[in-house]
């Protein structure tokens, strides 16, 4: 099933929607979630407003298949820990370069990390417009 995922600043917890005829509407919540073929989203609207410094809102999220169970191995995988400050760049990030996707990612009751990553890395400090416009589902695991 694919669900957005994002962190709810009410409870600390992962608040898990999925798609109806209605649109998005909330699953349940957890303390930890894992996705497969996750890709993040930011609202680049949502972002600025927080950027400028208005209350916070969910702007961001992670989109994915939500797995019942952790992959097979999950420990064996490099997980590479994923971070969003939106008061500095308005993408989620793995080693300072733009995430667009990862074949698993594990939130955390406090760390998101995710398995093979690809990241933009075309200069994404240089011009985080550019990674807004390239990031969001253009990109697809072969």
């Amino acid at each position: 099933m694919r669900v957005r995922v994002y962190r709810n600043l009410h409870n600390g917890m992962w608040s898990i929607q999925h798609k109806t005829d209605k649109g998005w509407r909330l699953m349940r919540h957890a303390g930890s979630v894992w996705l497969a073929d996750a890709v993040p989203h930011v609202q680049l609207g949502g972002w600025r407003r927080v950027y400028e410094g208005a209350p916070k809102g969910v702007h961001a999220w992670i989109e994915g298949e939500l797995l019942p169970e952790p992959p097979v191995d999950p420990y064996g995988e490099t997980l590479a820990v994923t971070v969003y400050r939106p008061k500095q760049h308005p993408f989620f990030q793995v080693a300072g370069k733009a995430l667009l996707q990862a074949r698993y990612c594990w939130l955390g009751s406090v760390t998101v990390a995710v398995a093979e990553p690809r990241c933009y890395d075309g200069g994404a400090g240089s011009d985080p417009d550019q990674v807004v416009r390239v990031a969001p589902g253009r990109y697809a695991w072969a």
